[in-house]
C-alpha cells in the first residue's frame, strides 16, 4: 500500500496551494486547515526566500562559493528534540540581513498565532492544529 501512494506522490502534491485547488477545496467556508495551512505557507515561503536570496546573493558572490559547497557547508545543526517553529539560535544567523529576515516571520507567525486564537474563542470546537505556538520548525504543514 506505501508503494501505491508514493507513486501517487508528487510534487505539486507536496505543495499545500497547488493541492488545495487540484482538490477544489479553495472554495469551501470555514476550512480552518486550508485558511491557517495557506497562510503559514506564505509565511515560510517568504523566509525561505529572503534566505535563499541573502545566502546566495551574498555569499556566493562576496565568497566565489559554488552553490554546491555552499549548501554542503550551510545549514547548520539546530539540535534535537522539539525546536518550535520560527526559533533561531541567534549563533547560526549572526549577520543583520537573515536577523532581519527571521524577525519579519517571528512577527508574521505571531500574527497569525493572534488570528487563529481570536478566531478560535468564537468556534464552539477550536481548532489549533496549525496555531504557530504549537507547531515545530520541520518541511511539512
Amino acid at each position: 500500500m506505501a508503494q501505491v501512494h508514493q507513486s501517487e506522490t508528487t510534487y505539486i502534491s507536496l505543495c499545500l496551494p497547488e493541492n488545495m485547488a487540484a482538490r477544489g477545496l479553495m472554495s469551501v467556508p470555514n476550512f480552518h486547515y486550508r485558511d491557517d495551512g495557506l497562510e503559514l505557507w506564505g509565511h515560510i515561503q517568504r523566509l525561505c526566500s529572503g534566505t535563499c536570496d541573502y545566502i546566495y546573493v551574498t555569499l556566493i558572490g562576496a565568497e566565489g562559493q559554488s552553490e554546491r559547497t555552499l549548501l554542503d557547508n550551510w545549514g547548520p545543526d539546530l539540535g534535537k528534540g522539539m525546536v518550535p517553529l520560527g526559533s533561531y539560535p541567534s549563533e547560526h544567523f549572526g549577520e543583520p540581513a537573515p536577523l532581519e529576515i527571521i524577525k519579519l516571520f517571528q512577527e508574521r507567525l505571531a500574527s497569525l498565532g493572534e488570528k487563529i486564537a481570536k478566531r478560535n474563542a468564537e468556534l464552539p470546537v477550536p481548532y489549533p492544529y496549525l496555531h504557530p505556538a504549537q507547531m515545530e520548525n520541520s518541511i511539512s504543514i
